[in-house]
C-alpha cells in the first residue's frame, strides 16, 4: 500500500507525479485534518476537546471530490458519496518528528514563531499527541497504464480549499525502480 498526501495550508492547485508496481493500493486523504496543543500552552486541551473542534471543521466540509482517469482509454471514475468515507481518531496517537536540520513542519512552525512550546518529549525531535478527522479512500491496485487521480474539497473553518491531482503510472512489479 502507498500513502498519497493532500496538502498542508495552501488553497492553490497542487500536481505530483509518481511512479508504483502493480499490486500497489493507494490510501490517501480526500480532505483531512489535524489538532494538537503546538503553541497552545499555558493550555493543554484533552484529546476530547481537540476532536470536537476538528469534528466541526470536518462536519462542515463542501465540495468533496474524488475522480481517476485512465488515461489511455479516458474512462473516468467518479468516486460517490464521499462522506460515508470519514473517520477520524479515537482520543490521542502520536507523531515522532526528526531533529532538525531535517525540515518537519514543527520545525518550521518554531523558526516562524520564536518562542513555540512543543508539546511532547524530547523537543527538537518530538513525540507529539495529536487527533485527526478526514475523508479516506483506499482504491485497490491499478492495471498497468498512466491515471490521473484527483481530490479535494473545500474546509471552510481552515480557510482552505483542497485540489490535488496525482499523475500515477503503475508498472509490472518486476520492472520498477525505486
Amino acid at each position: 500500500m502507498w500513502f498519497l498526501a493532500g496538502t498542508f495550508n495552501t488553497s492553490d492547485p497542487l500536481s505530483r507525479s509518481c511512479t508504483i508496481p502493480t499490486g500497489t493500493a493507494l490510501f490517501f486523504p480526500v480532505v483531512n485534518g489535524w489538532y494538537d496543543n503546538v503553541g497552545l500552552p499555558p493550555t493543554t486541551y484533552t484529546a476530547s476537546e481537540l476532536a470536537g473542534w476538528l469534528g466541526a471543521a470536518m462536519d462542515g466540509v463542501t465540495g468533496l471530490h474524488a475522480t481517476l482517469k485512465n488515461n489511455k482509454t479516458g474512462q473516468v471514475t467518479t468516486f460517490n458519496n464521499l462522506t460515508t468515507y470519514r473517520a477520524s481518531s479515537q482520543g490521542f496517537y502520536t507523531v515522532t518528528v526528526p531533529t532538525p536540520p531535517s525540515t518537519n513542519l514543527y520545525s518550521l512552525f518554531a523558526s516562524a514563531y520564536p518562542g513555540l512550546t512543543v508539546p511532547g518529549t524530547g523537543w527538537p525531535s518530538a513525540t507529539i499527541p495529536q487527533v485527526s478527522d478526514g475523508y479516506w479512500l483506499l482504491l485497490t491496485p491499478l492495471p498497468p497504464g498512466n491515471y490521473t487521480l484527483k481530490f479535494g474539497g473545500v474546509i471552510p473553518d481552515f480557510g482552505a480549499t483542497v485540489d490535488v491531482s496525482y499523475h500515477i503510472t503503475v508498472v509490472p512489479a518486476g520492472q520498477y525502480q525505486r
